[in-house]
C-alpha cells in the first residue's frame, strides 16, 4: 500500500489531510502573540505544533484501518471496528516518540511535559479528555488504558510508507525521524516512557496553571484545524476586518443628539474618561465600575475598539468577546451592537449561546453556509465581535469537553468584556483571579470587568479603574431611597402590603420574588384587584417567546404598569420603574434591583423596599433560603450592611458595596477555587470540569415541555416529529439545528413534580398540543402548577 492510496477519509488522501491540518495548526500559532518563549524557543514550538497536526491521524495508515475505511459493506464495517482499527492512541504514541527526541535537550520540566501534551491532545482529538494522571479520587485517566493492540497495529504498517510520511516531517523541519528506529514494541515503549516516566517526572515538575493553559491552547489548535479540514477541506482563516474606532461616537451622535439631561452629561464624562484611560494604559485588566444607567454597554464597546486599534499597531488582531451572565439579556445588547454596526455579516458580529439560531452569513458570499458549516463557524467564534454568555467563556476555560475547547485558541490575544461580573459566585473569585492573571500574561489577553457593584476579585495593583474618580459619579446620584424592612413577613402579609401600596398610588410597581410559586401567588392576587394598570408577569415559567415580547411591551408601555417577576430582571434588563419591591437577597442583587428604579434620574426619587418574606407553611422558612442556601455568607453580610439603617440613599451604595465585598473576601472560604486550581496544576481536566459549575442545579429534576402555542409552533412540532424517522443520528442532529432556535422559543423547563408521568413515557420533551393548552398553560402566567406545596 503506497502513500498515494492511503486515505484518511473516503476520497481524501491521508498525506494531504495530515499536511493541511499541520499547516493550519502552525498558521494559527504564528498569528498568535504569546509568552511561551520563556519555556521553549519559537522554533521548538513551531516544530512541535506542526508535528502534532501532522501526526494526529498517522494511525490511519495501518492496514487494519484502511481495510475498515474502504469497506462498503455496513455489516462488515461493524465487525471490523475495534481496537485494531482505532487510530488515535497509536498516532499519539508515535507523536510522543518524535516529540520526545525533539525536546530532549530542554533542561526544564518540558522535556517530559511537552511530549505528554502532544500525546494527550492527539489521543483525545475525537473525545472529551480525562485526567492526565490517576488521582486518589478518580482513576479515569489517559495513561491507565488498554494498549496490548499497539504492537499489532505497528506491525501492520508498511515501514516504507510510514517513512514517506516521516520524510514529509523531516523535509519540513530538518528532522531525521526514521521508521526503522521505532521501538520494536510500542507496548514496552508506552509502559517505560509514557506511563512510568511521565508519572515520575510529572510528580517532580513545578506545578503551575501555565501548563494547563498551554495544553488547552495546543489542544484547541489541533481540534479546530482537524474539524476545519473535515468540514471545509481547507483553512478558513481570513484577514481581520477593520472596524472604525469612532463608530460608537457616530452612533451616539445620531441616537442621542438632542439629549442634554444631567444623566447624559454624566454618561459623556464617564465615556471620555474611560477611553482616555484605555488609550494611555499599558495594563491588561480593567474595571468599568460606574453606576447603573450610565451607559456601560456603549462605553465598554468603545473601550474595546480603542484597545483593538492600539493593539493593531503592535501586530495583534484581537477579537472582542462580550460576555453576559444570562441568555435572557443577550438579545437586547446584541441588538444595540447590530444597530451600531449597521446589521453586519456574521464575520463581523456573531451571537453565540446554546439557544442561538444556527446561521452564519457573509454578505459578500453568494452561497450561504450549510447548517453543519454554520455550527462550526459559530462554535469556534469566527467573527470580529462575539456576543456570548459567561457559560460559553468560562466553560471554555474550565472544561474537559472537546467541543468547548476547540475555540480556546480564539480567546488568545482577545479583548474580553465581562458585563455584570458580580453574577459570578464568590466561591469562584480566587479561581477567576488566578486564570485571568495567568491568561492575560501568557497570551496577551485584555479583560474589562463591567459592573455597578465591583466584587473584590483582584488586589488594587492588579486591576486598573477605567474611571478612577468613580466615587464622584456615585456621589452625584440621588435617584432612589432604599428601605430594608428587617421584620420578617409572611407571603400573605407581603401580598396585602403590595395591594395597599398599589391602591394608594398612581405610579408603576415592580415586584421581584425569589421563587416562581410566590411570584405566581402575588401576581394572581394583584390581578384579581383589577387596578387601572397594565399587568405583566415575567419568569422562566413562561416560554421564551413570551418573555421577549413582554420585556419589549414593558419598555414601550406608556401607561401605569404592575410587573411581577423573579430575579431574571435584575441584570441587564433596562426597565425604569418608580417603585421596586424585592424579596430579600444578597447585596449585589439588591443593588441591581436599584438599577431598575428611576434609572434615568427623574426629579422625584424612586423607592426600593426590601422585605424578608417567609414561608408560613414551612415553619417560616425565608424564601431566600430556597434560592441562596440556608446560611450563605452573602445573606449574613447583607443584613450586617443594611441592618440599623432606616433608609439608604444611592450616595451610600459605593461605600456599602465596598464594605460588603471586603467582608466577603475576608471571611469567605476559598476551598472551591483552590481545589480547582490544584486540579488545573495537575492536569486533572475531568475533575476541573466536574468541579466548576457556573449554573448550579437547584437540587430537583426538571422536564422540558414544548407548548404548541400557535400555528408556527404546530409547524415546528411537525418538523420535530418527522425527524424521528431519520435513522442517521448525525443527520438528525444537523436537521434539528436548522430550527433549534425556533423550537426552544416554545420550550420551558418545569419541575418534574408538576408534569404527569403519563405525558412523557419515552421522550426527552413533553408535548402539549394546541387543543390542550388551556388545561396546562396560561399565556399570562405560564405553566399551571397544581401542587401548592411545592415551593418553586
Amino acid at each position: 500500500m503506497s502513500s498515494s492510496n492511503i486515505y484518511s477519509h473516503p476520497g481524501k488522501l491521508l498525506c494531504v489531510h495530515l499536511e493541511k491540518v499541520a499547516d493550519a495548526c502552525l498558521n494559527k500559532f504564528q498569528k498568535t502573540q504569546h509568552c511561551l518563549d520563556k519555556y521553549a524557543s519559537q522554533e521548538i514550538w513551531e516544530k512541535l505544533i506542526w508535528i502534532m497536526g501532522f501526526s494526529h491521524d498517522l494511525g490511519k495508515g495501518t492496514n487494519y484501518f484502511q481495510t475498515y475505511l474502504l469497506s462498503t459493506n455496513a455489516k462488515e464495517r461493524k465487525q471490523l471496528k475495534g481496537p485494531l482499527t482505532s487510530h488515535a492512541l497509536i498516532s499519539a504514541v508515535l507523536a510522543h516518540w518524535m516529540v520526545k527526541q525533539l525536546v530532549a535537550h530542554l533542561e526544564n520540566d518540558l522535556s517530559e511535559i511537552l511530549p505528554l501534551f502532544i500525546y494527550l491532545a492527539i489521543k483525545k482529538h475525537h473525545g472529551n479528555i480525562n485526567n492526565a494522571m490517576p488521582t486518589r479520587h478518580n482513576d479515569s485517566d489517559e495513561l491507565n488504558i488498554p494498549i496490548e493492540h499497539l504492537d499489532k497495529q505497528l506491525q501492520s504498517f508498511e515501514l516504507k510508507e510510514l517513512q514517506l510520511l516521516f520524510d514529509m516531517i523531516n523535509d519540513k523541519h530538518s528532522c531525521d525521524f526514521k521508521a526503522q528506529l521505532l521501538p520494536e514494541s510500542l507496548v514496552l515503549y508506552f509502559n517505560k516512557n509514557l506511563l512510568r516516566q511521565a508519572k515520575k517526572r510529572f510528580k517532580k515538575a513545578i506545578k503551575t496553571t501555565d501548563y494547563y493553559l498551554m495544553f488547552l491552547y495546543l489542544y484547541s489548535l489541533l481540534l479546530h484545524s482537524d474539524k476545519e479540514d473535515v468540514v471545509f477541506g481547507r483553512s478558513i482563516y481570513s484577514s481581520p476586518i477593520a472596524l472604525p474606532v469612532d463608530i460608537v461616537d457616530e452612533y451616539k451622535r445620531g441616537k442621542f443628539a438632542s439629549s442634554s439631561s444631567s444623566m447624559d452629561t454624566m454618561r459623556e464624562e464617564i465615556y471620555k474618561e474611560a477611553l482616555q484611560t484605555a488609550v494611555n494604559s499599558t495594563h491588561k485588566i480593567f474595571s468599568l465600575n460606574v453606576p447603573t444607567g450610565t451607559g456601560k454597554t456603549l462605553t465598554s464597546l468603545a473601550v474595546a475598539l480603542q484597545l483593538r486599534e492600539k493593539l493593531h499597531a503592535q501586530g495583534l488582531s484581537p477579537k472582542i468577546i462580550y460576555g453576559l451572565p444570562f441568555t435572557s439579556i443577550i438579545d437586547q445588547n446584541y441588538q444595540v451592537f447590530n444597530d451600531l454596526l449597521g446589521n453586519p455579516s456574521s464575520d463581523v458580529l456573531l451571537k453565540h449561546h446554546h439557544l442561538a439560531e444556527v446561521s452564519y452569513k457573509i454578505t459578500d458570499l453568494e452561497a450561504e453556509f450549510e447548517t453543519g458549516e454554520s455550527k462550526f463557524m459559530m462554535e469556534s467564534w469566527q467573527s470580529e465581535i462575539v456576543v456570548t454568555t459567561f457559560y460559553q467563556i468560562f466553560h471554555t476555560l474550565f472544561t474537559n469537553r472537546n467541543r468547548m475547547i476547540q475555540k480556546f485558541h480564539n480567546l488568545a490575544n482577545s479583548i474580553i468584556l465581562l458585563d455584570e461580573i458580580q453574577a459570578v459566585p464568590y466561591k469562584y473569585w480566587e479561581l477567576l483571579r488566578e486564570i485571568i492573571l495567568k491568561f492575560s500574561q501568557l497570551f496577551h489577553v485584555h479583560f474589562v470587568l463591567i459592573t455597578a457593584t465591583q466584587p473584590k476579585i483582584f488586589a488594587d495593583h492588579e486591576i486598573t479603574e477605567l474611571v478612577a474618580n468613580k466615587k464622584v459619579y456615585f456621589d452625584k446620584l440621588d435617584r432612589i431611597n432604599l428601605q430594608f424592612h428587617s421584620q420578617k413577613v409572611t407571603l400573605d402579609e407581603f401580598t396585602e402590603l403590595c395591594q395597599q401600596a398599589v391602591e394608594n398610588s398612581s405610579e408603576s410597581f415592580l415586584f421581584i420574588m425569589n421563587t416562581i410559586n410566590s411570584s405566581l401567588e402575588l401576581f394572581k392576587h394583584l390581578q384579581s384587584c383589577e387596578f387601572d394598570a397594565e399587568y405583566f408577569y415575567l419568569a422562566t415559567n413562561i416560554i421564551p417567546k413570551h418573555r421577549l415580547q413582554r420585556i419589549h411591551q414593558i419598555k414601550t408601555c406608556k401607561s401605569r404598569k404592575i410587573i411581577v417577576s423573579t430575579q431574571m430582571v435584575e441584570a441587564g434588563v433596562d426597565f425604569d420603574i418608580e417603585n421596586v419591591w424585592r424579596d430579600f437577597g444578597p447585596l449585589e442583587s439588591i443593588n441591581q434591583v436599584c438599577g431598575r428604579c428611576n434609572r434615568n434620574s427623574s426629579e422625584k426619587k424612586g423607592n426600593v423596599r426590601i422585605f424578608e418574606i417567609v414561608d408560613e407553611a414551612r415553619n417560616n422558612k425565608p424564601y431566600a433560603h430556597y434560592v441562596y442556601g440556608r446560611t450563605p455568607l452573602s445573606l449574613i453580610e447583607t443584613k450586617n450592611v443594611l441592618g440599623g439603617n432606616d433608609k439608604i440613599t444611592e450616595k451610600e451604595f459605593l461605600k456599602n458595596m465596598d464594605s460588603y465585598y471586603q467582608k466577603l473576601e475576608q471571611k469567605m472560604a476559598k476551598d472551591t477555587s483552590l481545589n480547582i486550581i490544584e486540579c488545573m496544576q495537575n492536569l486533572q481536566f475531568e475533575d476541573v470540569n466536574s468541579s466548576f459549575r457556573l449554573i448550579d442545579a437547584q437540587g430537583y429534576e426538571k422536564k422540558d415541555i414544548f407548548i404548541e402555542l400557535d400555528s408556527n409552533a404546530q409547524k415546528i412540532w411537525e418538523k420535530f416529529v418527522s425527524l424521528q424517522e431519520e435513522e442517521n443520528r448525525f443527520e438528525r442532529r444537523i436537521k434539528f439545528l436548522k430550527f433549534k432556535k425556533e423550537f426552544f422559543d416554545y420550550v420551558i423547563s418545569v419541575p418534574k413534580k408538576y408534569v404527569p408521568e403519563e405525558e412523557y413515557p419515552n421522550s426527552w420533551v413533553v408535548y402539549i398540543p394546541n387543543e390542550g393548552i388551556e388545561e396546562s398553560y396560561d399565556e399570562a402566567t405560564g405553566w399551571k402548577r397544581d401542587d401548592s406545596n411545592y415551593i418553586w
